[in-house]
């Protein structure tokens, strides 16, 4: 087998291989059928999948690409595509011209829905499939799989990325960004979108796994096409995940899912969310997001050597330090533990049989003991970035906080006079002040306000929401929720 170095890292080719081994295509075809009796199970008849249909699809999609890597057998990459393409001919097109995977809406089957994330979970590996052919294969695999891909560009520009624009589910708040999920569900003729605002979770801000996936999508897209706009929305989705971490002693945890779109805070007095905030109990969603952290890091976007280590560290301090039978508690145990020294997590769902914590395997490169616990070996210590550009970090002000949960100041960037909502979540009873300060935070320019706010650990508990009119002159500042000598920052700018 001919093997070939690039950006230093040595890689299978398959570029000698124009058939698989009889063993990786026996392989190879079991993968295929298995992923497409799984994917191509409809839920409703014709072309109609859905959102359930497309997480058991992503499931299978990303897994032909390594092993296509590692073998160096071109029996997987000609299985993938077989899958992709078996995929994409399960789209629906939808009333207003565009295509997806449309149905059964997973928040309530009896409406069909079109939602971002089957889109960007199956257009992700099979631009990852095009980058590696585009940008990393041999000359004599370009040429051969280079038509092939293509089309996969094509779709991800105009089938999400442009659609997702069209229906106008992007919002914007100065060097952050969101999508939110829409408000329009197919009538019983399916000739047509309706506006149904009502129906559960319509217009709120996804969740960080759904939003950061879709930034991956245009990561993606903006390698294979130069377009700036993918990297600037990009960029934005990324710096809005890294402005909702909190920083504890030297790690990080977040929320799986906090107020990020307007339409998200339902009444600020009393405060009421229109979705639960907290670390999800028992759901893995972390490490598929730090995954994303990882490629963003490697693009260049947000992240900085320094936000690498905090991630390594707080993998670290979940493990219980053993190789030889290694287990995990979530992200949020050792904050909890610091404000309530009893804290026991929830009961883990019968469902999934545990906590949520796991390796986060794409820290592996940055660690030894994560590479080890994977069976590796750490290959980037000194934090190399995979992608070269000019590095577009986000400088957002950290301090270590055990008592707030959450903060937020939405939106950040107003105009003189305009409203903002400014809001926390905290995990025990506290005397706190909210204040303006400078944009260093090194002087106290007001306190907005001063009260005690009633601790607690639910998901809809906790809260204190303030409406403040940023009566400014232009210029940058900070808000601060200041418990003791606890507290946090949030930048707010004033145009």
């Amino acid at each position: 087998m001919i093997r070939w170095k690039r950006a230093g890292i040595i890689l299978g080719t398959m570029a000698a291989v124009l058939s698989g081994s009889a063993l990786a295509q026996e392989s190879a075809t079991k993968l295929l059928e298995n992923a497409l009796n799984t994917a191509l199970l409809t839920e409703s008849p014709g072309k109609m999948t859905g959102e359930g249909t497309a997480w058991h699809a992503a499931w299978h999609a990303g897994q032909f690409l390594p092993l296509a890597k590692r073998t160096g057998d071109l029996a997987y990459l000609e299985a993938a595509i077989t899958y992709f393409d078996a995929l994409l001919e399960q789209t629906y097109v939808s009333p207003d011209g565009f295509r997806g995977w449309v149905g059964p809406y997973i928040y309530d089957r009896e409406h069909i829905g079109d939602v971002h994330i089957s889109d960007a979970i199956l257009l992700n590996p099979m631009l990852e499939v095009a980058e590696f052919v585009l940008h990393e294969a041999p000359p004599e695999l370009r040429r051969k799989y280079q038509a092939r891909v293509q089309p996969y560009i094509a779709y991800a520009e105009k089938h999400v990325l442009e659609k997702w624009k069209a229906r106008k589910t992007w919002w914007e708040d100065g060097p952050h960004g969101t999508y939110f999920s829409w408000d329009h569900y197919l009538d019983s003729t399916k000739t047509a979108w309706e506006h149904q605002p009502e129906i559960r979770n319509s217009n709120l801000g996804l969740p960080h796994n759904k939003n950061v996936k879709v930034g991956i999508t245009h990561l993606r897209v903006y390698r294979l096409t130069g377009n700036p706009e993918h990297r600037d929305k990009a960029r934005k989705i990324f710096n809005l995940l890294k402005s909702r971490l909190a920083l504890f002693k030297n790690g990080y945890t977040w929320n799986y899912w906090e107020p990020v779109f307007p339409g998200d805070i339902l009444s600020v007095d009393p405060p009421r969310m229109g979705h639960w905030v907290g670390t999800h109990p028992y759901r893995d969603y972390q490490a598929s997001e730090v995954d994303t952290v990882v490629e963003a890091f490697h693009s260049g976007i947000t992240f900085t050597p320094e936000d690498i280590d905090r991630f390594v560290a707080t993998n670290l301090t979940m493990w219980n330090g053993s190789f030889d039978e290694p287990s995990f508690v979530n992200s949020d145990f050792a904050v909890s533990r610091a404000v309530d020294p009893g804290y026991q997590p929830p009961e883990p769902s019968p469902a999934y049989g545990g906590p949520a914590g796991a390796r986060w395997a794409a820290l592996s490169e940055f660690s030894e003991p994560l590479a080890r616990l994977g069976g590796q070996q750490a290959s980037n210590l000194h934090h190399q970035r995979k992608y070269p550009s000019f590095p577009d970090e986000y400088n957002f002000p950290f301090s270590s906080s055990r008592m707030f949960s959450m903060v937020f100041a939405m939106p950040s960037s107003v105009e003189p006079g305009e409203a903002m909502t400014l809001g926390c979540k905290v995990r025990d009873t506290v005397d706190m002040q909210i204040q303006l300060r400078s944009e260093d935070g090194s002087d106290l320019l007001e306190t907005l306000d001063e009260r005690t706010v009633q601790g607690n650990s639910g998901g809809h508990g906790g809260l204190h929401f303030l409406t403040w009119k940023a009566h400014l002159p232009p210029g940058a500042y900070r808000i601060r929720w200041l418990a003791g000598l606890d507290y946090r920052d949030f930048p707010i700018e004033v145009r």
